[in-house]
């Protein structure tokens, strides 16, 4: 899958525009030494075609089971299921310590020599009998801990610092 999905860096010109604008327009602060909360990534994600129709078509198809009541029948790794769908009692910390375990990232090392992961999400919004898709990727980082194993950081807060953050996202059709 690594060639679906890739980073590259966005120019510092376009980059210091991109974060002029945000701020301008919508107060955004970008990174702590600005007094944000949160980071604008001076890298994008390139996802294909293919892999993005391939997420589209499960949003479609969870919008689908869900206007007629139903729970959407969707494979989910193992322990999820049962987990999560049917137990009111289940809290946040009980969902991360059987997710950042469940998920295997890809991990980028790009041009400035760091180790990236990235998190793509699809928000959608569902107006006038149809689904809007916008794709858009969080890039985090990893840390090994003492016992050999990862740690996956992909939380806002985990990631404001140059080289992370939210990322735009670009869909290619592989030539």
């Amino acid at each position: 899958m690594t060639d679906e999905i890739f980073l590259e860096r966005i120019s510092d010109k376009i980059y210091t525009e991109s974060v002029s604008f945000l701020r301008n327009e919508y107060h955004f602060l970008n990174g702590a030494e600005d007094g944000g909360r949160m980071r604008l990534a001076n890298y994008f994600v390139g996802i294909s075609q293919r892999l993005a129709d391939e997420f589209i078509a499960f949003i479609n198809h969870v919008v689908a089971q869900t206007k007629n009541n139903n729970f959407p029948e969707i494979t989910l790794p193992e322990g999820f299921a049962s987990q999560f769908a049917n137990n009111k009692n289940t809290s946040w910390d009980d969902f991360i310590s059987i997710y950042q375990s469940k998920v295997n990232y890809q991990i980028f090392k790009t041009d400035d020599g760091l180790e990236k992961i990235v998190e793509l999400r699809f928000m959608t919004a569902y107006t006038q009998q149809s689904t809007n898709i916008v794709p858009m990727a969080r890039i985090g980082h990893c840390v090994k801990q003492g016992d050999g194993s990862m740690v996956y950081k992909i939380h806002f807060v985990d990631n404001n610092r140059f080289g992370y953050g939210f990322a735009p996202v670009l869909i290619f059709s592989p030539v």
